[in-house]
Parts: structure tokens; C-alpha cells; sequence
């Protein structure tokens, strides 16, 4: 037998002795396939339908007909590849469960036969995301009479070759050193604001489902860039799967497998905890050596947030995102959707730095050791997130012309939101609680609202916002509420 024929050999039976483990009859199969099913039509359904009544009306012809929409399309691909790139140093898809990552990454078969199965799936998964999501969009414009059914074709192969693209950065952000990740990201993120204000965004790789829109008239080069840039990072990326070191894919094994315990317990805060990021430069920096009384604990959570560079630049950036996204419009329409994207980039954004505040929420009223009382540690470490937040957000949206006022106003709610979810605390009891109604257990409602009630929360921001950009009120009342919301769980503890 030769050493291949070995390796594939061994790699199978490995995967047959651990699925043995957990044998899956043919009635779980069909179960979960029926559950999934089911799900799909009752969650699904109506939110497709939502989706195409809104497509197929005169505001959302107008928006996907708009000659701006290309370049949505583009700056969306250019961002999925991205998130994907950066993603792949903490969680990739070349991973199994921590055990059978460590047994085969340390076996003498190759690293393409041992993980291929995770990765074929992950591809496929995503390549066939990529081809659904212009579907609808695509379709609405085949009914309006603007399009034909071979751009729908078209659009689906485009948007199966940017899955496929996203599937292969995801691996190679796996497979590449974080610092070479983070210095990659960078530069690739400049050269697509680079490109962007040049115009040349349309001979690029994430122009490829804007170059098959209907009546785009791009260029067919950025689909023969991204064809070549799909074999480029495959190439790469299955040579460096081969020399990646199995303590590092058990890592990233370890802290999935954890995630996910965490989720399923619905903890989320602390599945969010398993990949903060650990201090790396500036490590040794002190800020309680350096100034004395409360202004040291002011200084602490700016110090702490150096300690991590990469994590810091990402959370900045995405502040100064959301300001330079608050001015955004449906294209065609008076739809006002920059105050929504700006509130979820600015919540997303602003968690880099309120690690003071998480602290000082987890010491309480029990704790004295910095010599004031809960509430005034809070406003202390409070101050930098708030700071960094509106003033980076405010810089956002004058360099891009954006309304800055709003733009401060949503971010500084963010941070009231995000302040809020820090002290919440742990889960009530009483949501554990089933709820019989004549429609079956519904508690599964309440505990789902108690744990998505900051983003709930962020997109009612978002939403009153763009009313008060468009001159309608209601932002006043939003945020009443998200002041009324920090007070309460301030002064419960």
C-alpha cells in the first residue's frame, strides 16, 4: 500500500471510529431535516415575502435600478472578504472537534485529506450564500422589466464565485500568522479606498457581482481577477494548511467548542469573552503609577485598550466608519438608512474599549479598592468610551459631509446601550420559566428578547435616527428610553 493510499486509509478510519462514538440513525436525520425545513418556512417565509413586496414597489425599483447600486455591491463583497480574511486568525474552517483536530493534525496523512471535509462543506456553504443573495433583488428587477433571466443566471454565478472567494480568505487567515493578517488587512483596505476615490474599483476583484448587474457596464475584468485570485489563495492556502502548527488548530478547536457550549447555555457575554483578544505591545504599560487619585482610574482603560493594538485600530476604525456612514440614502429614494448603519457600526465599534466599564460593572457595590463608589467608578470609566466614541464618529462624518450632530448623538446612545448590557447581569430566573399558551411553550420568546435586547435596542436608535434625519421625531423618545434603561440597571444593583 502505498504511503497515500495510507494516509486516506488511516484518515477514515479515525473519522469512523469518532462518529461511532455518537451513532445518527436515519430517523435523526430526517428529524433534523424536518426541523430545519420547518423553521425555514416559518421564520423564513415571512421575512422573504416582507423582502420582495419591498423590492418589487416603486421605492425599491428605484433603489436596485439606482446607478450607485454597482458600487454597493462592490463595497459589500470588498467587506465580506475582508471580515472573512481577518476572521480566519481566530476561527477558521479547517477545524474538528478539539480531540480529532489534535489526533489527525499530528498524523503523517496530509492536512488537504484530514480537514478537507470541514473546509468542502464551509466552501459550499458559502459559495451557495453567495449565489442566493442577489437572487431577490435580481428577480424583482426581471419582474419590473428591467432585467432579463440570464442576468439572473449570471448574477448567481458572480455571486457563487465572491462565496467561493470568501470561503478561500477565510482559509488563509487561518493558515497566515496573525501579524501578516492584520498588516494584510490593512493594506487591502487601503487599496480599496484607494481605488474607490481613483475610480479604478471597477477593474477589481470585488467588482465582480457589479460587473454582471443589469446596466451596469462594467468591465468584465474584475470577473477574471477574481477567478485568478480564487486559484492564487486556494494554492496558497492549501500550502500552508500543510505547515500550520497542530497546537494552533487545537487552539482554534478549544475556543470554538467553548463558544459554542456558551451560546447553547445562552451566555453570550462570555462566549464573546473566549476571543478577546490578549494583551500583546504595550503590555507592560501602567497608568496606576503614573498619576495619582481618580484621574489614574480615568487613565486606566485608555492604557488597557493600548495593550491591544490590532483589536484598538479595528474598533477605531470602525467608529470613524460609522460616521462617514451616517449620511447614507437608498439610492432613487429619500430613505434615510445612514443613522442605522451608523448606530450598528458604532455598537460594534465602541465595545474595543469599554472593557473599564465591563470591570467596574463586575466589581458592583462589595468593592472599595478604588476609593469611590460604584457608580462614580462607572462615570470614570465611562468617559473613554464616550470620548472615542462621539469625537471619532463626529470626525467620520465631516470628513464625509454626513450630519455631524446626529451622527454624535446615535454614538453617544451606543455607548448608553453598551453601558447597559454591561451591568444587566445574569439571566432572571423567571425567564427560565415555561410559559404554556394555546400556541405551545413560548418562554423561548422572552429569554430570545432579554438576550438580543442591546442590539433590539441599537437598531431602535438606528431607525428613530433616519426619522429625525428625514425631519420626523422620535429620536428624543429613543433615547429617554436608553437613558431610563442605564439609570434603572445602575441604581438596581
Amino acid at each position: 500500500m502505498s504511503e497515500q493510499a495510507a494516509g486516506r486509509t488511516g484518515v477514515r478510519g479515525a473519522l469512523a471510529v469518532w462518529a461511532a462514538r455518537e451513532p445518527r440513525s436515519l430517523s435523526d436525520v430526517a428529524y433534523l431535516v424536518y426541523v430545519v425545513v420547518l423553521t425555514a418556512f416559518i421564520v423564513l417565509g415571512p421575512g422573504v415575502r416582507a423582502l420582495w413586496l419591498l423590492a418589487t414597489g416603486d421605492a425599491g425599483v428605484a433603489a436596485l435600478s439606482d446607478p450607485s447600486m454597482p458600487a454597493a455591491w462592490a463595497v459589500v463583497s470588498g467587506c465580506a472578504w475582508l471580515l472573512a480574511f481577518v476572521a480566519g486568525v481566530e476561527r477558521g474552517p479547517a477545524l474538528r472537534p478539539p480531540f480529532l483536530t489534535g489526533v489527525l493534525g499530528d498524523a503523517d496523512a496530509s492536512r488537504a485529506r484530514a480537514f478537507g471535509g470541514p473546509v468542502l462543506r464551509a466552501t459550499a456553504t458559502l459559495a451557495v450564500a453567495g449565489a442566493v443573495a442577489p437572487l431577490l433583488p435580481a428577480l424583482a428587477l426581471v419582474d419590473a422589466g428591467l432585467a432579463r433571466p440570464r442576468d439572473v443566471a449570471a448574477l448567481a454565478l458572480a455571486g457563487a464565485l465572491a462565496g467561493l472567494l470568501v470561503a478561500t480568505a477565510w482559509l488563509a487567515g487561518q493558515v497566515l500568522r496573525a501579524t501578516t493578517v492584520g498588516w494584510t488587512a490593512v493594506v487591502a483596505l487601503a487599496a480599496g479606498v484607494a481605488t474607490a476615490l481613483v475610480g479604478w474599483w471597477r477593474w477589481a476583484p470585488w467588482a465582480l457581482v457589479a460587473s454582471v448587474w443589469p446596466g451596469s457596464g462594467l468591465p468584465a475584468a474584475s470577473v477574471v481577477a477574481a477567478a485568478a485570485a480564487v486559484l492564487v489563495v486556494v494554492w496558497l492556502g492549501l500550502r500552508g494548511l500543510e505547515r500550520v502548527e497542530t497546537r494552533r488548530l487545537v487552539g482554534q478547536a478549544v475556543r470554538a467548542q467553548r463558544a459554542q457550549l456558551l451560546v447553547t447555555a445562552l451566555d453570550l457575554p462570555a462566549a464573546g469573552e473566549v476571543y478577546r483578544a490578549l494583551p500583546t505591545a504595550g503590555r507592560r504599560l501602567s497608568a496606576l503609577r503614573q498619576v495619582p487619585g481618580l484621574v489614574a482610574v480615568l487613565l486606566v482603560p485608555v492604557t488597557a485598550s493600548v495593550r491591544t493594538p490590532w483589536r484598538l485600530a479595528a474598533g477605531l476604525t470602525t467608529l470613524v466608519a460609522a460616521g462617514a456612514a451616517s449620511g447614507l440614502v437608498v439610492p432613487g429614494t429619500a430613505l434615510h438608512v445612514g443613522p442605522v448603519v451608523s448606530a450598528v457600526l458604532a455598537y460594534l465599534g465602541v465595545s474595543v474599549v469599554c472593557d473599564g466599564v465591563r470591570h467596574a460593572a463586575a466589581l458592583g457595590r462589595v468593592s472599595t479598592q478604588y476609593g469611590c463608589s460604584d457608580l462614580t467608578l462607572l462615570a470614570l470609566n465611562g468617559a473613554w468610551p464616550l470620548v472615542a466614541a462621539v469625537g471619532l464618529t463626529a470626525a467620520g462624518a465631516a470628513v464625509a459631509g454626513a450630519p455631524v450632530g446626529l451622527a454624535a448623538v446615535v454614538a453617544a446612545l451606543a455607548v448608553g446601550v453598551r453601558v447597559s448590557d454591561a451591568l444587566k447581569g445574569p439571566m432572571p430566573v423567571d425567564l427560565l420559566v415555561p410559559v404554556v399558551t394555546p400556541a405551545g411553550d413560548v418562554s423561548a420568546l422572552g429569554r430570545a428578547v432579554w438576550l438580543a435586547d442591546g442590539p433590539l435596542l441599537v437598531g431602535a436608535v438606528g431607525v428613530a435616527g433616519g426619522l429625525a434625519a428625514a425631519g420626523r421625531g422620535g429620536l428624543g423618545v429613543v433615547a429617554a428610553c436608553v437613558v431610563a434603561m442605564l439609570l434603572w440597571r445602575a441604581l438596581r444593583r
